[in-house]
């Protein structure tokens, strides 16, 4: 019934995307292929970022008639015209204005700072939990800093071990920029395995995941998954891997996929106040990828995150959010449903890439963006999957900023059903399922294998 309920939302849809997501939803029941989604063409991060050279068209014509039912559906009345939806959206959109206006003014006057920092010391002290007040910062910011999270002098060593492993593997390595790469094809190197399953990572993990909250019982929040991803590199004046301001999980998805569309009801009603960025519930029925892209997401990830391995300041290749959830999501949500927008695009969402946004359709995110605090080895740091951010245009340090990316998961059948797919390629050294599929590690030396998998790690990673 899950499956036929789920085809049945996705009816919508152009049929070029169905096999993908039959494929995906055949693996939900236990029944259906070993590996039921086509593996990802080969490339590297720059393949979903516009702004890192990637080819995107802007204009869709069935995006005219989706805007038209949207505004529809919006309001208070289910048999409304789409003029009386699009007067509903557009007074939302005017009182979000004032509200985001209010809010950074009262950022800027606060003492405290924009983004949350918590030592994990502190949440350990306390059960394993942030503290309410953290925890009201967190999800009013959807970012934090977490210090402490494995010893300093250990994130050091991780960060060596690593420049090892490339280095014996120099001729096979393969990254984005391709002549100089900061961002690296490279998954299962021993030192990334140790820090994805170190006690303190899966305890991050674990805290972060006791933010959310659902009643539809699909997302166990109480166990974490880990959902593997590649590390950055980036050195002293690297002005290339300059990504400008984005939203990752998706970008027309959010619109087009009817489970994915429905977290945001309350925005695309026309009453994003009551949008709860925390509520868990359908995220493990949205559709994500749609269109089987390299670097696109099909794993529920409560967090985007990675680990730092080096001292970093703002301005030092680090990363810029926009500190405000809630008020950010509906903004970039209801922006194309306004009258300036042209009818056929949804404002810096494109196929098979990540959400843009830009000071042309989103000046005043562009505008709100600010730094994270300074970072050390060892410290995380955590952001919404819904979350606004980019990365520093120039890297104006003095020495390497470097970071594993350890995202935040929990189990479910969406995600664990990934995790047996990502199981299989770990032991043969393939890139994982959503990555281009380069399996540059296939013969590299020292590679991590099933040995280095704690008990723990067993658990986190799905393997069977």
């Amino acid at each position: 019934d899950w499956v036929r309920g789920s085809l049945h939302r996705m009816s919508g849809t152009m049929a070029s995307r169905m096999s993908v997501i039959q494929g995906q939803l055949a693996g939900a029941t236990g029944t259906g292929p070993a590996d039921p989604a086509p593996r990802k063409s080969k490339g590297t991060i720059g393949d979903v970022f516009v702004n890192l050279g990637s080819e995107a068209s802007s204009g869709h014509p069935r995006l005219v008639d989706l805007k038209e039912r949207l505004a529809r559906e919006a309001g208070d009345s289910p048999n409304g015209t789409a003029a009386e939806g699009s007067r509903q959206l557009a007074q939302s959109w005017d009182r979000l204005l004032v509200a985001m206006a209010r809010e950074l003014a009262l950022l800027k006057s606060a003492p405290t700072p924009a983004i949350p920092s918590v030592d994990m010391r502190d949440v350990v002290r306390n059960g394993g939990v942030l503290a309410l007040e953290a925890a009201a910062a967190v999800r009013r910011a959807g970012v934090v800093v977490l210090r402490n999270v494995v010893p300093r002098e250990q994130a050091v060593q991780w960060k060596q071990d690593l420049e090892a492993y490339l280095g014996r593997n120099r001729d096979g390595v393969l990254g984005y920029p391709a002549a100089e790469p900061v961002v690296y094809e490279v998954y299962w190197s021993k030192p990334q395995i140790e820090a994805r399953q170190h006690p303190g990572t899966v305890a991050a993990v674990h805290a972060m995941n006791s933010l959310w909250h659902s009643d539809d019982g699909q997302v166990d929040f109480s166990t974490p998954r880990m959902y593997v991803d590649r590390c950055r590199v980036r050195p002293p004046g690297d002005a290339g891997f300059a990504l400008t301001t984005h939203v990752d999980n998706g970008s027309l998805e959010r619109w087009e996929d009817p489970a994915y569309r429905s977290i945001y009801k309350h925005i695309f009603n026309g009453a994003w106040e009551k949008h709860d960025p925390f509520n868990g519930n359908a995220r493990d029925e949205a559709v994500m990828d749609m269109h089987n892209a390299a670097n696109a997401c099909s794993f529920f990830r409560t967090f985007q995150g990675w680990m730092s391995l080096t001292d970093t300041a703002p301005g030092e290749g680090s990363l810029k959010v926009f500190p405000l959830l809630r008020e950010s999501i509906a903004y970039y949500l209801l922006r194309p449903l306004q009258p300036d927008a042209p009818p056929d695009t949804l404002c810096g969402a494109f196929e098979g890439r990540s959400q843009e946004i830009t000071r042309e359709w989103h000046a005043h995110l562009v505008d709100g963006m600010v730094s994270i605090p300074k970072v050390g080895p060892g410290d995380m740091v955590f952001w919404h999957c819904d979350t606004i951010h980019a990365v520093d245009a120039i890297h104006q340090g003095a020495t390497d900023s470097a970071v594993f990316y350890i995202p935040a998961g929990a189990a479910s059948r969406m995600n664990d059903r990934y995790l047996r797919r990502q199981w299989r390629q770990f032991l043969t050294g393939r890139t994982p399922p959503d990555f281009p599929s380069n399996d540059a590690e296939v013969e590299f030396k020292d590679r991590a294998n099933a040995a280095d998998i704690s008990q723990a790690g067993h658990g986190l990673l799905g393997a069977t």
